[in-house]
């Protein structure tokens, strides 16, 4: 191994997140998000103010940038493919749509129709 190396593929990462919604009873755990140019799901709770819970620092979770995971997404133009770009919207949506929209990972299911659908998809970074 490199002396140099940090994180191997497929360990968590923490990182800063924002807060989840005050009635988000998973507190935050498993949500997409993109991190200005990263792209990851949120895999720990977000590291509260007050106590050192979670074992991140405060306003972190730990996260993961290259697994697969089962997510909401809003599907248009057709039944899935396997394979399609999935895309992330600035609300941390998952959209099949590219326009005004990121690039977030793809789909690892098919003929899923339109409309929401919880689907695995891969992360791309």
């Amino acid at each position: 191994m490199a002396q140099n190396e940090v994180y191997r593929i497929g360990q968590y990462v923490a990182g800063p997140v924002p807060a989840p919604a005050a009635d988000d009873k998973t507190l935050g755990t498993g949500r997409p998000l993109r991190l200005e140019a990263l792209n990851a799901v949120q895999v720990s709770p977000r590291q509260p103010e007050s106590n050192d819970v979670y074992g991140n620092n405060i306003g972190e979770a730990s996260l993961d940038f290259a697994g697969a995971h089962k997510l909401p997404v809003t599907i248009s133009g057709g039944p899935l493919k396997f394979g399609q770009a999935i895309y992330i919207t600035d609300a941390n949506a998952l959209v099949t749509v590219a326009t005004d929209n990121e690039l977030f990972g793809y789909a690892l299911e098919y003929n899923v129709p339109n409309g929401a659908a919880l689907v695995v998809v891969k992360i791309a970074n």
